[in-house]
């Protein structure tokens, strides 16, 4: 059921006007999301400008920063295209795979079920650099209702969407770190974990044994330490027959 954000009317899956008042039952983003946009670009633009003006009329201030940027450029850069980045969010039309989401969101406690439906329809509609997030969302309401095969799934997909752990390695490269290895990290860490509670698994082609094993939490084959397998996949137990056709099917043609 769909619940009328403006005079909580429930409705059939589906409408698109509630039947009540007539409202638009897939929501734009609120004015606190475009005003907390702006607030964000203008503050971070701000912060960003007098890191930047210090570091211009005391360069010696670049000896303390020992995990950032030291470059005024580059902060200066930032303190420019971060308001305009913001701005831009403010004032755009909200994108239908957001207005699903958001009814998404307004109805992870008034109806899961609807909220599983919208998220889906989101991912669907989302562009790839868009979907890590949704993804990450869906899975949580999966894990509400205690399905945790579809939360699992969601899970691994997460672990090698586009833009996945953004947060963690937004922070990593502001500090100096590198993200594409911060991010690595962070997914190799989240399949480890699956596998050690049985939830996936991990397939490769041993050169040695001349097929496609279950690998070890090393993964390595069980039988031989190197070579490192190759093609490997990590799939839901459920998967692994047709995974193991499909890194066959991989291996023999690029051999």
């Amino acid at each position: 059921m769909i619940y009328c954000p403006k005079c909580k009317t429930k409705n059939e899956a589906g409408e698109k006007n509630c039947k009540q008042c007539g409202a638009n039952l897939l929501p734009k983003e609120g004015l606190a999301d475009r005003i907390g946009n702006l607030i964000v670009g203008i503050v971070g633009g701000v912060l960003c400008g007098l890191v930047a003006y210090n570091l211009f009329n005391n360069p010696e201030l670049a000896e303390t920063f020992t995990v950032c940027p030291t470059n005024p450029v580059i902060w200066l850069i930032v303190a420019i295209t971060f308001p305009i980045t913001n701005l831009v969010l403010a004032m755009r039309k909200t994108p239908e795979y957001l207005r699903y989401a958001i009814r998404a969101r307004r109805h992870i406690e008034l109806d899961p079920e609807q909220a599983i439906s919208d998220f889906s329809q989101a991912l669907e509609l989302a562009p790839q650099k868009e979907q890590a997030n949704i993804l990450n969302e869906r899975a949580n309401v999966y894990k509400k209702l205690g399905r945790e095969e579809e939360e699992t799934r969601d899970r691994l997909a997460y672990t090698s969407a586009e833009e996945a752990y953004s947060g963690g390695a937004g922070l990593a490269g502001m500090f100096g770190a590198d993200k594409g290895a911060y991010v690595s990290t962070r997914a190799k860490d989240e399949r480890k974990k699956m596998m050690a509670e049985g939830k996936i698994t991990a397939l490769g082609y041993c050169p040695k044994c001349a097929r496609v094993v279950e690998l070890n939490k090393k993964l390595r084959c069980p039988q031989h330490k190197s070579p490192k397998p190759k093609i490997m996949r990590f799939v839901m137990p459920a998967d692994a027959e047709k995974a193991v056709k499909e890194i066959e099917d991989e291996y023999a043609q690029q051999s």
